[in-house]
């Protein structure tokens, strides 16, 4: 059985990561595979997610108190915490099946690559890839491999690249912090989405196809249909499991509104305590929409709200250093400093390379959704030129730690 090596060699790096990280995730497994007997209940269903959801309060809770940062907390529980809740909630609608193996169903809650990162998998959507007896296959193992090397050069290249100028200029005020929240907002976009690429193309490589949770975010006209494009394992597990169950569109226009805010203040816990805020303000641009003429104008707006927003996530765990932060915007005037100051962390080389950088990425994730069906289209020469060029590119352009870790990825961190 293919899925049991598979598992196997979660189990062993989830032990390498530390100990902790495999006995917490097979806990709550072992929790949720025998309540899954009793699913069908709807008072179980209710404690089961109860149970669940209580543990990650704490969690959260611990990180926001800095005297409380030692605390082990494991890694990916924000993650296969909401897939159980789904695989418990389908299971109670009737929309899947109890799976009675032990072994599927825990390689299925272990299964490693979007553990840390995502994005959030649905039993119905892998259940067949998962448990296929033939994964890996001579076309699947370019596709993969293309497909990581991208992902990797968005994290190396680019974000790598960005977080340089970003612990120096955030640590400043005024234009500085401006600059920052759009610079970040690249950032995150390459660190986050190039770890799903990597996820994508090492699920490939197994047999395992992944859904896409990025779709060309920055071409969204609105805040409503950015969070359709952004982070989309999360945005229709919060849909489906949160806003649809408050009464979705069912319901009256206040109470509707109300049920947006209620679902983005959800998902501004599931981030952190601290990023309650962050789901408020996002709660309020979906249920209160600028409605532009211009596409072009919506998009330059969407872009810049989202932009303010991770003023949240750029100082996280505490409440009023952002509003400190952003208030510097529009208080303190330093533009003559900060134009001194843009060779000073990155030579003229270097934004070079990042400009150029950044322009390719919007260029080819635009073209995602087709990644595979272009690929196969390819002959061999230009996979193998596609995917040596890229590697070159990587190891010479980009910026490198002491040591990769899971943990550098910045949405591994939730």
């Amino acid at each position: 059985m293919f899925y049991g090596c598979l598992f196997c060699l979660s189990v062993i790096v989830l032990c390498l990561l530390g100990i902790q990280n495999f006995l917490w995730l097979f806990s709550i497994s072992l929790f949720g595979f025998f309540i899954s007997k009793y699913s069908k209940n709807k008072k179980v269903l209710i404690f089961s997610i109860l149970v669940i959801v209580v543990l990650l309060l704490l969690f959260r809770v611990y990180l926001f108190i800095p005297s409380m940062h030692n605390i082990l907390v494991p890694l990916g529980f924000s993650y296969y915490s909401l897939q159980l809740i789904a695989y418990l909630v389908d299971i109670y609608k009737g929309k899947i099946k109890r799976e009675n193996s032990f072994l599927k169903y825990v390689f299925y809650m272990m299964y490693l690559p979007p553990l840390f990162i995502g994005p959030i998998l649905r039993y119905n959507e892998v259940e067949k890839e998962m448990f296929q007896e033939t994964h890996i296959k001579k076309e699947n193992i370019s596709l993969g491999v293309s497909r990581i090397l991208w992902g990797l050069f968005k994290k190396f290249v680019i974000a790598n690249r960005i977080l340089l100028l970003l612990n120096v200029w955030k640590e400043q005020t005024g234009l500085f912090i401006l600059a920052s929240l759009f610079l970040y907002t690249l950032e995150l976009y390459s660190d986050f989405s190039g770890g799903i690429d990597i996820v994508i193309g090492v699920s490939k490589i197994f047999g395992i196809t992944i859904p896409e949770n990025f779709l060309h975010p920055f071409n969204a006209t609105t805040i409503k249909e950015f969070w359709n494009r952004w982070h989309i394992g999360l945005s229709r597990w919060l849909k489906d499991y949160v806003y649809i169950p408050l009464g979705g569109n069912k319901v009256g226009k206040i109470r509707q509104k109300i049920n947006v805010i209620i679902t983005f203040l959800v998902s501004g816990i599931w981030h952190g305590l601290s990023y309650l805020w962050w789901g408020l303000f996002h709660g309020l641009c979906v249920s209160f929409p600028i409605s532009l003429k211009s596409k072009k104008l919506s998009q330059i707006i969407t872009f810049s709200l989202v932009s303010l927003s991770w003023i949240f996530f750029l100082y996280p765990n505490t409440f009023f250093l952002p509003f400190q932060k952003l208030s510097s915007i529009i208080t303190i005037w330093n533009g003559l400093d900060f134009f001194n100051s843009i060779f000073q962390v990155l030579n003229i080389w270097n934004w070079f390379i990042l400009i150029i950088s950044v322009f390719l990425m919007m260029k080819m994730d635009v073209k995602i959704e087709n990644w595979s069906k272009n690929w196969q289209k390819k002959s061999l020469e230009k996979k193998t030129l596609w995917i040596c060029t890229f590697l070159i590119l990587i190891l010479l352009f980009g910026v490198y730690g002491l040591g990769f870790q899971v943990t550098d990825f910045i949405y591994s961190k939730f």
